[in-house]
């Protein structure tokens, strides 16, 4: 990772930076100071791609998860935060409607605030969904972004769709439609909405868990 991108920072290289994919807690590291900047980056987890019973069209898209941007200073060396890493969607099941789960929350708490990058909604399964689950919300951030949609389908075009959402900043993206017969793909990275099946009786794909990026500069 090579800058930080905001006009609210200098473009010199980062200093630091973590990648947290679990836990419950984030330590400041020793060598900072109050002065230092820091940039989170909070990704909900993706919702799981629909399932399908018979033969037809794909089942709709899980959503991704959304996306929270925090830019902070002020914060002590060795200081521990509580964290929480967004799980992933579960996939939709070979069944009738085949309902695939929903991310969950990225949360990160300072100074009594909580940090929300939400998760991505689970497709409803079945065929002709106009909509896929919906893409996570944000709150509280610098920056909030909702998260991609997942594709919806139409039984009537067996070429129709089923995509999962893309997470925001490019973190994770949503599995790949299905244009024939075969079960939902699962997505990639972080935040990633699981692809809807394609009947007959198959599953959904999964959606991805979320993360936080921290960088900082000393």
């Amino acid at each position: 990772m090579s800058a930080f991108y905001s006009n609210s920072f200098p473009s010199n290289s980062v200093s630091g930076l973590t990648f947290i994919t679990s836990g419950t807690t984030y330590t400041t590291p020793s060598t900072i100071n109050t002065g230092t900047r820091f940039k989170f980056t909070l990704i909900g987890g993706g919702g799981g791609g629909g399932g399908f019973a018979a033969t037809g069209a794909s089942s709709s898209g899980g959503g991704s998860g959304g996306g929270c941007l925090v830019y902070l200073t002020g914060l002590s060396p060795s200081t521990v935060y509580t964290i929480s890493i967004g799980g992933a969607g579960t996939a939709g099941t070979a069944g009738t409607p085949g309902a695939a789960g929903n991310g969950g929350n990225t949360t990160l708490v300072i100074r009594a605030v909580t940090y929300t990058a939400g998760g991505g909604g689970g497709s409803p399964g079945g065929s002709s969904n106009v909509n896929g689950g919906t893409g996570g919300t944000a709150s509280n951030g610098s920056i909030n972004l909702i998260g991609q949609a997942g594709m919806g389908s139409d039984d009537s075009n067996p070429l129709s769709g089923g995509a999962g959402g893309n997470s925001p900043f490019g973190l994770g993206l949503g599995g790949a439609a299905r244009g024939s017969g075969g079960v939902g793909i699962t997505g990639t990275g972080y935040g990633g909405g699981g692809g809807g099946a394609h009947g007959p009786s198959n599953a959904g794909g999964a959606g991805t868990a979320g993360c936080i990026l921290v960088e900082y500069q000393v």
